[in-house]
C-alpha cells in the first residue's frame, strides 16, 4: 500500500507541475499567427497578429483553469487522506505489537 501511495503521489506531482506550467497557454490564450509579408523586391518581414481563436481561448481558460485547480486540490486531498489512513494502520500495528510484547502470563499457582 505504501509503494502504491508513493507512486500515486509522484504521478500527482508530475501532473500538477505540468498543469501549472502550461495553464497560461494550453487553451490558446495569447496565440499569434506569424505571416511573412513581401514588399516588392525588398526582403519580407514577419508580421505577428493575434490568432482568431485567442480571445475565445482566453475566455475558456478563465473558466477552466479554476476548475482544473479544484480538481488537482481534490486529488491532493484524497492522497493526503490515504497517507493519514496508512499512518493509522501503522499506529494500530505498533500499538498491538507493543501490547503483545508487554503481555505476560501469570506465574502458575504454587502447589500446595
Amino acid at each position: 500500500m505504501l509503494t502504491e501511495a508513493r507512486t500515486a503521489v509522484a504521478a500527482y506531482e508530475e501532473l500538477r507541475s505540468k498543469v501549472l506550467s502550461q495553464q497560461d497557454t494550453v487553451f490558446g490564450q495569447g496565440a499569434t499567427v506569424k505571416d511573412l509579408v513581401y514588399d516588392g523586391p525588398n526582403p519580407g518581414k514577419i508580421v505577428e497578429t493575434p490568432h482568431p481563436f485567442a480571445t475565445s481561448g482566453e475566455k475558456f481558460a478563465d473558466e477552466m483553469n479554476p476548475a482544473m485547480e479544484r480538481a488537482l486540490l481534490q486529488v491532493g486531498s484524497a492522497l493526503e487522506k490515504l497517507g493519514e489512513y496508512i499512518a493509522l494502520i501503522n499506529h494500530s500495528g505498533q500499538v498491538y505489537a507493543h501490547t503483545d510484547r508487554e503481555s505476560r502470563f501469570p506465574d502458575p499457582p504454587a502447589a500446595g
